[in-house]
Parts: structure tokens; C-alpha cells; sequence
């Protein structure tokens, strides 16, 4: 933390950017789903182009872009674990574990989200439920806003 910390005050103007930016684009994703929340077009999985092969390509290429986890796992990882004595044998498994944990959590939200968007599909206040869903995302860019 102390040096995430470090670098917004070294790069204080660009890091000042980055969340305005998303705090503009929260905003404006939550703007267009009020404004389109009566479109009820939805995409049924055998529609989707590409399959099983592309839908964990896509998220394994999300799981290791995601800065966030590579700072935690850069940060934390040291005081645990001392590097230097590591092992090949060490380090299959560290890698192992962290591919069943990583990869666990994210094939609960992928079933869970399965699971939510064939419960949604009969729901009579979708257009309500998209109307809420886009204020709280106008609200929550518009508490970054404020707060920067």
C-alpha cells in the first residue's frame, strides 16, 4: 500500500486522470443503460460466436491483465514467501494453487452469472431493474467525480 501510495504522489496528475476518466466512463455506461433500458434483446449462449475455447481465452487474458491482483501478488507475496530459497518443484505449486484458487473463484462468477441471467429472463421489471442498475453506476462515477 505505502508503495501504491508512493507512486500516486510521484504520478498525481496522471493518476488524477485515470479516475476521472473512469468515473466519465461509469457514468456514462449507467447513462446508457437507463437510456436503453427498454431494449430487451438478449443474446442466448448459442448465439454467442466462438464457444467454450473463446470464453476461457477471454477471461484468462482478464485474469492476467488485471493490474490489481498483479500488484496485490507483487506486494504481498514477499513478506510471505521468501523468493530466494524458492524450488522448481515450489514454484509448480505455488503455481498450481494460485491456478485453483484464481480459477475457482472466477468459475463460481461465471456459473453464478449462468445462473442469474436465466433467472432474469422472466423477470416483468427488467426495464425498472435496468433504469435502477444505470443510476447506481451514474452514482457511483459521480462519487468518484466528487472525491477526486
Amino acid at each position: 500500500m505505502m508503495g501504491l501510495v508512493a507512486l500516486s504522489e510521484i504520478m498525481g496528475a496522471f493518476f488524477a486522470m485515470i479516475r476521472y476518466l473512469a468515473a466519465g466512463y461509469l457514468v456514462w455506461l449507467g447513462w446508457q443503460l437507463s437510456r436503453h433500458a427498454a431494449d430487451t434483446r438478449v443474446m442466448d449462449a448459442g448465439q454467442a460466436k466462438g464457444g467454450m475455447a473463446t470464453s476461457f481465452l477471454s477471461g484468462l487474458a482478464l485474469t492476467l491483465g488485471d493490474i490489481k491482483a498483479i500488484l496485490f501478488y507483487a506486494r504481498l507475496f514477499p513478506a510471505f514467501v521468501d523468493i530466494a530459497s524458492l524450488t522448481t518443484s515450489d514454484v509448480v505449486l505455488i503455481m498450481l494453487v494460485t491456478v485453483v484458487a484464481v480459477g475457482g473463484v472466477k468459475v463460481a462468477y461465471a456459473l453464478a452469472a449462468n445462473r442469474i441471467a436465466s433467472l432474469s429472463r422472466g423477470i416483468v421489471f427488467r426495464r425498472e431493474a435496468r433504469v435502477a442498475a444505470g443510476g447506481l453506476l451514474v452514482g457511483a462515477g459521480g462519487c468518484l467525480i466528487v472525491k477526486a
